[in-house]
């Protein structure tokens, strides 16, 4: 399985649902439209953004990290 967040050029990642495989849209969307195996390189480039910034965001949206492991808010709901 990939890691949550998944670098590029080693100072900006994605954060993916490590459950439905969801990307976080840090325009406050929630989500991405696609699923990070659905998506190419340009479906992407508007979700990468610093891992410490990744972090506050998904927080803020109700992401919740167990370990290395992230959760999207549809997920946890599921619970």
């Amino acid at each position: 399985m990939p890691p949550p967040m998944h670098p590029l050029a080693g100072t900006l990642s994605v954060l993916v649902c490590d459950s439905c495989d969801a990307v976080l849209d840090p325009a406050a969307k929630m989500t991405a439209s696609k699923k990070h195996a659905d998506s190419d390189p340009s479906d992407l480039a508007p979700h990468y953004e610093s891992k410490p910034e990744l972090t506050i965001i998904a927080t803020r949206l109700g992401w919740r990290q167990n370990g290395e492991r992230w959760s999207c808010p549809d997920c946890i709901t599921r619970r």
